[in-house]
């Protein structure tokens, strides 16, 4: 039920998103905004693949019972997608990368709560009786990952950034992306091992 409250909201993002795509007419110039244009909306749909991996994968491999708010989630993962991708653009940079860090921390919170439920199934014992539950420890690169979007969108508010600036952050960003997709990638290779 929860995939498919979930699907629904992804596929709204998506034509959100390709609507932008298709109507912007700075996509198709050749400079820098296009440039920049291109990788945030790039970033943006490696936000919803990961959104959509994050839950296909734990429905696909694990038995829990959602909560209430498990049940409300996909309402505001699809809202904080809807608003990134309305405010696609490098003069709303610093709002974006402050939703982009929510939006962060929302799929990482899901995650681990969810594979804390799903630990407490006995349906689930192949894949938890060989993995240790998560410690804060193993969470460090999520809060240097979330930390680092938090300062660099206080900076861009506070200082402003060029837009040579804005296109390398972006390139991190989705450098960022496409490594947490390789490593669901990994995770998903070990738990149907």
């Amino acid at each position: 039920m929860v995939l498919t409250l979930l699907g629904i909201v992804q596929a709204f993002a998506l034509e959100l998103l390709w609507t932008f795509v298709a109507a912007e007419d700075g996509l198709m110039k050749f400079n820098a905004e296009a440039l920049f244009l291109g990788l945030q909306s790039l970033s943006l749909l490696l936000a919803i693949l990961a959104v959509w991996l994050v839950y296909a994968s734990a429905v696909a491999r694990f038995v829990w019972v959602p909560s209430f708010s498990e049940l409300i989630l996909p309402f505001w993962i699809g809202l904080l997608q809807f608003l990134t991708i309305e405010l696609i653009g490098p003069e709303s940079f610093a709002f974006w990368l402050l939703l982009v860090a929510i939006l962060f921390v929302t799929l990482q919170w899901i995650g681990q709560t969810t594979m804390r439920k799903a630990r407490l199934d006995p349906e689930n014992a192949s894949f938890f009786d060989k993995t240790n539950p998560a410690t804060w420890r193993d969470f460090y690169s999520v809060y240097l990952i979330t930390l680092a979007i938090l300062a660099t969108s206080v900076l861009a508010w506070v200082v402003g950034f060029s837009l040579n600036v804005k296109i390398f952050l972006m390139i991190v960003l989705v450098v960022v992306l496409c490594v947490q997709l390789r490593q669901m990638a990994a995770w998903w290779a070990r738990s149907v091992l």
